[in-house]
């Protein structure tokens, strides 16, 4: 048995202009999600290459602030009780003594205020602290500040990405 179906030209016309129109909506709604997709993976890499360390690991940096080298160590990027070492020389290696090492320790993402700390001297041109320095799980700014005699102070920081134990 055969049926036929008769449509008249403006069925015809108005089922096209439904067809096209759907056909726009899935286009544009796959674009919205592509273009979520692509900021969140941005968003994500972003953090992952420019904010971010690698989690549980030692870190141990070098910076240069005019004739000073300061370098720091961090036992682990993890929440809780952290050992930060802070040692500084001069252009030659020499290890240089300072008037005050601070260090200032703030969350990124979270406005948990700052936390300025005077490190110990533990040796010639090296300092210490210990404590619970991060609180949570995110990116931290770790600012080193020192203080010479006759010298303007010299700052350096960097941010590191802190995990959970």
């Amino acid at each position: 048995m055969k049926r036929s179906v008769q449509h008249d030209g403006s069925t015809i016309v108005k089922d096209t202009i439904q067809q096209v129109k759907d056909s726009q909506v899935s286009q544009n709604l796959l674009m919205v999600m592509i273009f979520i997709g692509a900021v969140a993976v941005g968003w994500f890499g972003y953090r992952a290459l420019f904010l971010a360390s690698p989690p549980n690991v030692a870190v141990n940096e070098t910076f240069q602030s005019d004739d000073l080298r300061v370098t720091l160590r961090i036992d682990e990027l993890l929440v809780g009780d952290r050992s930060i070492e802070v040692q500084l020389n001069d252009s030659s290696g020499r290890a240089v003594d300072a008037d005050a090492v601070r260090l200032r320790v703030s969350m990124v993402e979270m406005n948990m205020g700052n936390t300025l700390i005077e490190a110990e001297r533990i040796g010639k041109g090296r300092y210490q602290l210990r404590g619970p320095l991060f609180t949570m799980g995110g990116n931290w700014t770790v600012e080193i500040m020192v203080e010479r005699a006759n010298q303007p102070t010299a700052t350096v920081s960097k941010t590191f990405f802190v995990t959970l134990p």
